[in-house]
């Protein structure tokens, strides 16, 4: 059993249980320190020492189906949803963190193992000034893609005006760790192509890239789970994606995030696999 505290003061409690094969932790805030946004600390304190001191594989945690702000308190730490199971007469979910991931967090903010999921990063709208810089990751991207015989983009593809236009509606962003970019995405309100008739029900993901320089370090998944809290914030209840159908690796990189495949579509020299995933109320 451990303790939480913030500025001296204790506000809450954690410990560690087995679980079949693993190492289940759960955490409780006391009352006083409800709704003051210290979930995530607490959560951040107990992997951090569980993964120290116990040295396990890896970490689970399970949450009430119906606890979509516990559940979203364990995506911002870095875990996975895997599956639900029926325990204590309710439908729950088991997340899972493991030391492999737990380690490419704590790199990547440079913390040797005390790491937070928004430390270094920031994410905003990219502006006119910003295209070239935009441009310049995805085109790294691309020739990454093709130097692994990859058909996802190709180099000299990307339409400078298109994004020009994304960036006019607000819907593109820039990444940056430590002042310098790092990554980039699109969030759109619609996508006809791909969606076509969808309700106003969603945010819709494109043109996820992250410089080579930060491959490995978990920079991609921070950029995903971003995505889902801006479209959660925004009131959207999922939120969508394609990736290329024949992309194996793609696929289980997005269904190891919690998206659900919802099938195929077909263009005249192109396949994309349609993923969404529910992240709002």
């Amino acid at each position: 059993m451990g303790c939480v505290a913030i500025s001296a003061s204790l506000i809450g409690l954690y410990g560690f249980s087995p679980f079949e094969a693993d190492i289940e932790v759960s955490y409780k805030l006391f009352p006083l320190y409800w709704g003051r946004g210290l979930a995530t600390e607490a959560g951040l304190a107990s992997l951090d020492d569980g993964f120290r001191t116990l040295a396990p594989g890896r970490i689970v945690a399970i949450t009430q189906e119906a606890n979509r702000s516990s559940q979203r308190v364990l995506e911002k730490l870095g875990m996975r949803h895997e599956r639900g199971l029926r325990m204590w007469d309710a439908d729950q979910r088991l997340y899972a963190l493991t030391r492999v991931e737990w380690l490419d967090l704590s790199r990547e903010h440079g913390n040797d193992g005390a790491h937070s999921p928004s430390a270094g990063i920031s994410i905003g709208r990219a502006g006119p000034t910003d295209l070239d810089t935009v441009l310049g990751i995805l085109e790294d991207a691309a020739r990454w893609l093709t130097s692994r015989g990859i058909d996802q983009w190709r180099p000299g593809s990307f339409d400078r005006r298109a994004l020009a236009d994304r960036a006019g509606r607000g819907e593109l962003y820039l990444a940056r760790v430590d002042g310098r970019p790092a990554g980039t995405l699109t969030l759109q309100t619609s996508d006809p192509l791909f969606w076509p008739g969808a309700p106003d029900d969603a945010r819709y993901l494109h043109k996820l890239a992250v410089r080579r320089v930060h491959a490995g370090q978990g920079l991609g998944r921070r950029l995903l789970q971003w995505a889902e809290e801006a479209t959660a914030a925004a009131g959207k209840r999922y939120l969508r994606l394609d990736c290329m159908a024949e992309s194996v690796a793609l696929r289980a990189y997005y269904e190891a995030a919690g998206f659900a495949h919802r099938g195929d579509k077909y263009g005249k020299d192109w396949s994309a696999s349609l993923y969404e995933k529910i992240v709002g109320g």
